[in-house]
């Protein structure tokens, strides 16, 4: 029996919009919002009535594309008006949110960042990582309990999960690539920046799962049979002994039929680079780049 395809699955219920309040929101006259609907510029659907109702996810979808400025985006839901796009200089700031349980501060900031054009693979690389190895690093120190990691990181899902429903659904040609985290690691949040970095791509991502052993992966992989396989890896017990289970386990047989991308900071470590793969990718933005080159190719 054939497996059942992955499929993309977004928001069931997504919030619409009038030409009116998407007007008010960006700042722009509601016959520039028609104009800009009726030549397909900006996605829309019709009422019974032929009324124009404007998906949240498109608005989105259209300010990051254009660089259309929200004028006041909480009409729409939207995170308010943040003062500065610079991942770096809000790395304190998210820090101090995410340790105080400020769920709203935290939406506010990352949903900023996103609505004003920030790739997912510049908000992952240059603000929730630093600010998670932080977090990390205090844990570690003793600083800080395991319920400030984990409350940040339900915080931080809560919000990707949000921006994903944004996200248009992959074309029905679009490739599929195959996220999983390798077992014991069973961080969430890697995972699901890498599924929505490869969402934006275009391709059909779907997560296989955390901390899933090499050889239910390779599992996945047969029966699947995407075009690539990407694992973050954050946490691994004992480095050269993954490595040679990857290359034992995962890369013989992948290479020669399926592209398998490595990342994480578990890897970086310089024994790491006997890993068979594609890619050994030290940033989420190395990812955006090899998927430019992989779909060039």
């Amino acid at each position: 029996m054939a497996p059942a395809p992955w499929v993309f699955i977004g928001a069931t219920m997504e919030s619409v919009f009038t030409p009116r309040q998407v007007a008010t929101a960006l700042g722009v006259s509601e016959s520039t919002i028609k104009r800009w609907v009726d030549s397909g510029r900006l996605r829309a659907t019709r009422t019974l009535g032929g009324h124009r109702k404007l998906p949240l996810g498109a608005v989105v979808s259209f300010a990051r594309a254009t660089g259309q400025q929200f004028k006041d985006p909480e009409l729409l839901g939207l995170a308010s008006k943040i003062s500065c796009i610079d991942p770096e200089a809000l790395q304190t700031d998210l820090f101090n949110r995410l340790i105080e349980g400020d769920e709203p501060a935290t939406r506010n900031i990352l949903v900023g960042l996103y609505q004003n054009g920030l790739p997912i693979a510049e908000i992952g690389d240059r603000l929730l990582s630093p600010v998670f190895r932080q977090i990390g690093r205090y844990w570690a120190d003793g600083e800080l309990d395991v319920h400030h990691e984990r409350r940040a990181c339900t915080a931080v899902l809560a919000v990707l999960h949000e921006i994903r429903q944004w996200i248009a659904p992959p074309e029905a040609s679009a490739p599929l690539a195959l996220c999983a985290s390798p077992a014991p690691d069973f961080a969430q949040t890697p995972l699901w920046l890498l599924e929505l970095t490869l969402l934006n791509a275009g391709w059909n991502a779907a997560a296989a799962g955390a901390s899933l052993p090499l050889d239910q992966i390779h599992s996945a992989v047969r029966l699947h049979r995407p075009r690539l396989v990407c694992l973050t890896a954050t946490h691994v017990e004992d480095l050269p002994t993954f490595v040679n289970e990857v290359n034992e386990v995962l890369a013989e047989e992948l290479l020669a039929n399926v592209s398998l991308v490595i990342g994480g900071c578990a890897v970086e470590h310089a024994a790491a680079k006997s890993l068979k793969c594609d890619l050994l990718a030290r940033t989420l933005c190395d990812l955006e780049l090899y998927l430019a080159k992989f779909g060039n190719s």
